[in-house]
């Protein structure tokens, strides 16, 4: 793999092989003629502009993450820093199959061209469209999709399965969709975080396989943390230029940062036995009298965490005599007020004896009869004769 400050001097195109001038010539070549699809022109000038950086800046308009949408200049340096942490979390190597199905006016498109221009991968153009994957041929190491090409791609039973690595970005898969690809290897599925600000994602967590993963893992160097809103603050070393302050509310649990809870000094046992979780809500405010955040060691609190030690501490005496009560009344629109249970059976059953649904039908007794005397098997009967049979041996919905 290439150091992500060089990029090599050979590079693969729909399958060709070009040197960095044969693939600059190339460009040029395919801009000058007439009938190229406007979303190919930009995929190839993007290619051209990012080789030459004298030829100009790269423009980028905001996400709106970090407040109001803005162009800002994309830094070449930092798009090559994020394209070799990308390529090294997901083990990708020179020849790959890497396809592009996301416009170049998104950085989510420049990226994946950044990505096979770096790591040498076999980059394949195709239309941005809802089923990228319809007229897919062969196999494909990597591709980038956003949800809604996810689920009409699965809609319309295209061939998902060719992809051997997916990464699934740009808004919140349905978790429908997240469903089907539990029972789906390949692809390797991967649900990604990140924003314009930060070159596309800088976190991942994989969907399906035996490393399913519930939270997102950080790409190597990246540092986040929570602003007094709870909203993320993100920085990514060689692309942000320090912590990038969001709009995004989020979450750091446990399963990232190992948090340790005790209870007037005890440590709170996990009621998952898998995970170290602390349901909170189960301890009434009016019973809590204080409760301290301690992220660094302390020679007082055991030192079993990575991320933080939460101690919570109960109230002596209560200020007050109480006693809460609650109730609750929940409803349901298929088993409401309904039988919870059916069964093929007749209307006689409680007594012990049914009214004679359970008979054998008299024209399949009538066959099996004949078939005992004299041999005569299904294949020797009509198809009239076979569908009749066949549908005897179909029980009533109920008796």
């Amino acid at each position: 793999m290439n150091d992500h400050s060089e990029i090599g001097d050979s590079f693969l195109l729909d399958g060709t092989s070009y040197s960095k001038k044969g693939l600059q010539d190339f460009c040029s070549k395919q801009l000058g003629k007439t009938g190229i699809p406007e979303w190919e022109k930009d995929v190839l000038s993007f290619i051209a502009l990012f080789l030459s950086p004298g030829s100009g800046e790269i423009i980028q308009r905001s996400s709106g993450s970090t407040g109001d949408p803005k162009s800002f200049v994309l830094s070449r340096e930092a798009m090559l820093q994020s394209a070799q942490r990308t390529l090294s979390f997901f083990g990708l190597k020179r020849g790959d199959r890497a396809l592009l199905c996301l416009p170049v006016h998104y950085i989510a498109g420049k990226m994946m061209v950044v990505r096979a221009l770096l790591g040498g991968l076999d980059l394949l153009l195709t239309e941005p469209s809802s089923r990228p994957l319809q007229d897919l041929q062969g196999k494909i190491d990597f591709a980038a999709l956003v949800p809604l090409q996810v689920e009409e791609s699965f809609l319309n039973l295209d061939p998902v399965d060719r992809v051997s690595t997916l990464i699934i970005g740009g808004g919140e898969l349905h978790p429908a969709t997240r469903r089907k690809f539990l029972s789906m290897i390949p692809p390797s599925a991967w649900e990604t975080f990140g924003m314009t600000e930060t070159y596309t994602h800088f976190a991942a967590r994989r969907i399906n396989g035996p490393g399913t993963q519930d939270d997102f893992r950080l790409l190597e160097g990246v540092r986040i943390e929570l602003d007094a809103r709870s909203c993320l603050v993100v920085e990514v070393p060689g692309i942000t230029s320090g912590p990038l302050v969001t709009s995004d509310l989020a979450e750091i649990n446990e399963r990232a940062l190992h948090m340790l809870a005790l209870l007037n000094g005890l440590p709170l046992p996990s009621p998952e036995p898998l995970s170290r979780v602390v349901p909170l809500d189960i301890f009434p405010t009016n019973m809590i009298a204080s409760s301290l955040l301690q992220k660094t060691y302390s020679p007082n609190f055991p030192a079993e965490f990575g991320g933080g030690v939460i101690n919570l501490t109960t109230r002596a005496v209560p200020d007050e005599t109480f006693l809460t009560i609650s109730g609750g009344l929940s409803a349901d629109t298929q088993t409401t007020f309904s039988n919870g249970y059916a069964y093929y059976g007749s209307g006689t059953d409680w007594t012990g004896f049914d009214n004679g649904a359970r008979n054998i039908p008299t024209r399949l007794r009538t066959f099996l009869d004949d078939s005992i005397a004299n041999g005569t098997s299904v294949s020797a009967l009509s198809q009239p004769e076979v569908e009749d049979l066949a549908r005897v041996l179909t029980p009533p919905r109920f008796a």
